[in-house]
């Protein structure tokens, strides 16, 4: 049975690496098609009582996946619904597997892109709280995953938009020095991987931004 299990949690993550491959191609619907066969599998995996985190956190991360993708489509109240939905199941989940590194990484990508989100509607009270929550759940793991790439890019994305608004709101040494903070982090990954055009790219952003 614990084969079967690990089976299809393979074949949801599969449903994921689809759904991306399609939104990298600009596939949309295709896309989305992915990422819901991606909540179906996990859906049935949790209501069918499989233990462990497994399933709930790969039904978060396939949430999740919907709620950028519904950004990117411009509809944002859409993706508004999935992330607070998301983020509340999260919450609840941390609290039953307090040390589940994955879990707290999915937690804060969640509230990262809705604070991400909030931002662009102009919310910026709300972004400031998902953003900096975000950001002491990615210190928490840090030290554990500080050579995961996905984590390090999605990091420098929240440093960057704490960065944003802490100059928005007139804390111009502050946000410089988030800046900075996300520079150092993509110098010190560039030491072993000088050509990574993600780490690049992430880098400069937050270049332009402390410029």
């Amino acid at each position: 049975k614990s084969d079967d299990l690990e089976i299809q949690l393979e074949r949801g993550r599969a449903y994921l690496r689809l759904g991306d491959i399609r939104r990298s191609l600009n596939q949309a619907a295709e896309a989305e098609k992915a990422y819901q066969q991606a909540v179906s599998v996990f859906t049935k995996l949790k209501t069918q009582a499989a233990k462990g985190p497994d399933a709930p956190r790969g039904l978060a991360i396939s949430k999740i996946k919907l709620g950028i993708l519904y950004d990117e489509l411009g509809d944002p109240d859409k993706s508004s619904e999935i992330y607070q939905e998301t983020i509340k199941q999260l919450r609840e989940m941390k609290k039953q597997w307090p040390d589940d590194e994955s879990l707290l990484k999915t937690l804060a990508s969640a509230l990262s892109n809705s604070a991400s989100l909030h931002a662009k509607r102009g919310q910026n009270r709300e972004a400031r709280a998902k953003v900096l929550e975000s950001l002491e759940l990615f210190k928490e793991i840090q030290s554990a995953s500080s050579r995961d790439p996905e984590m390090a890019i999605e990091r420098a994305n929240a440093l960057n938009l704490a960065g944003i608004i802490h100059f928005q709101e007139g804390q111009v040494e502050k946000a410089g020095d988030t800046f900075r903070e996300g520079v150092s982090q993509f110098d010190q990954l560039l030491e072993s991987d000088k050509e990574n055009p993600d780490y690049l790219q992430s880098r400069a952003a937050l270049l332009i931004s402390l410029a």
